[in-house]
């Protein structure tokens, strides 16, 4: 077989009545695989493929990008897709009531919210040993007064003893009754830790204060991340980092999968039939055929039409004697040379616009007695037919250089310089 025979079959192909028109090209294995059983299985298999539907409209589908490899993969992703429709607006309320309460900027995304709620957690522990009024003012002086003395030494810190005596009664005076707290200093520690973690959010005129319910809202965020972490290999390709996404489109993602229950199914019997085809090397032109809706009787010579320009275009690159590009080069050759062809003209417009008027000056010049003529006779309104025009002031000519007509074969003796 030759490239010449490539030809005739392509040429057969594509000269009859509704062609075959698929551009997708198949790798040489493929070639070989269809060439063993003359086609025969890839035709059952590509059939089979469009028969089944599962490759049709899967793009726009809201489950078009994901990935599930079971039936009860499917199940589990949407029973907390479903949840998540309900306890994901739930928390959204629950994070602006907090900022609002708090004074702080309501958090964007899960993990900016899994932060605030870090510093509210810090602040709990806190205020499980200490009363709220720790928060007051910087615990910083405490925290000096109630350190060891070689803390004191290595920080190069001094203080009075009156001044650390009276520092620890303050702190002690803190402490919530009947909490026995082993090492102040340590605890202090852990008070001035809080509170500048607060005044990076909100500001040193404010001292940390704990929402109410944020028991609750820690265990329904708990819920939430919990659901979110199991979905998320599920949508990686659409959406990567679903806890660092504004929660605003991760309500409205959350609200397309739960409400396309039917494409979720689908979804396993998809990726398993896309496996199939890509084993066989099938894919991208199955995935043509339904993207264009190729009736079954067209799918033989759609196959028949990739199978021979494939094994052209093996041969263009494989052997020296035919060039050895594929036709992929030849289309970025022909590409190229257009352009530098328009590139070509458009550099020469000015020579060309200079041209034009060097010769229009030179008619004007030798034939001034014609340009005298023709100025009096368009200014008495008494223009001759554009054929007489031409053939009695051939100065016309110059001043136009460019003449596109349709004479009669006649009429082209009439057209005589003077």
């Amino acid at each position: 077989m030759c490239a010449a025979d490539a030809l005739r079959a392509l040429t057969d192909l594509t000269s009859g009545e509704n062609p075959p028109t698929t551009r997708v090209r198949l790798d040489e294995k493929t070639l070989y695989d269809i060439a063993v059983d003359q086609g025969e299985s890839a035709r059952a298999l590509l059939r089979e493929a469009l028969a089944s539907g599962t490759l049709s409209g899967s793009a726009s589908s809201a489950w078009g990008n994901a990935v599930l490899t079971s039936d009860e993969q499917a199940s589990d992703v949407l029973l907390r897709v479903d949840r998540l429709s309900k306890t994901l607006p739930e928390l959204r309320v629950h994070i602006a009531a907090v900022a609002g309460e708090a004074g702080i900027k309501p958090a964007g995304t899960l993990a900016q919210w899994d932060r605030q709620l870090a510093m509210f957690d810090g602040i709990a522990d806190v205020l499980d040993v200490f009363l709220p009024r720790v928060f007051e003012r910087s615990a910083a002086d405490m925290v000096i007064a109630t350190a060891p003395k070689q803390w004191r030494k290595d920080h190069d810190i001094s203080m009075g003893r009156s001044e650390r005596n009276r520092l620890v009664k303050q702190a002690q005076d803190l402490v919530r009754p009947g909490v026995h707290v082993p090492d102040l200093h340590r605890a202090l520690i852990r008070v001035q830790e809080r509170r500048d973690a607060w005044c990076a959010v909100c500001g040193d005129d404010s001292w940390p204060i704990l929402p109410a319910k944020i028991g609750e809202i820690s265990a329904l965020t708990d819920a939430v991340r919990d659901d979110l972490d199991a979905i998320t290999p599920v949508f990686a390709s659409e959406e990567p980092d679903l806890v660092g996404t504004h929660l605003q489109r991760l309500t409205t993602l959350i609200e397309r999968w739960a409400g396309d229950t039917s494409a979720a199914r689908e979804v396993p019997a998809r990726l398993q039939m896309r496996e199939r085809l890509a084993a066989r090397g099938l894919d991208k032109l199955a995935q043509d055929l339904a993207d264009r809706e190729v009736e079954d009787a067209a799918i033989d010579t759609e196959l028949d039409l990739a199978w021979w320009a494939s094994l052209l275009r093996a041969m263009l690159a494989s052997q020296p004697a035919l060039g050895g590009v594929d036709p992929a080069s030849l289309e970025d050759l022909t590409r190229e040379g257009c352009e530098l062809d328009e590139a070509q003209v458009a550099s020469l417009i000015p020579q060309a616009i200079t041209g034009v008027r060097r010769i229009r000056t030179n008619a004007l010049a030798a034939r001034p007695s014609q340009y005298e003529e023709l100025r009096d006779l368009l200014a008495d309104g008494m223009a001759p037919s554009d054929l007489d025009l031409l053939s009695s002031y051939p100065l016309v000519r110059h001043l136009l250089p460019v003449l596109m007509t349709v004479a009669a074969p006649g009429c082209l003796g009439r057209w005589r310089d003077p």
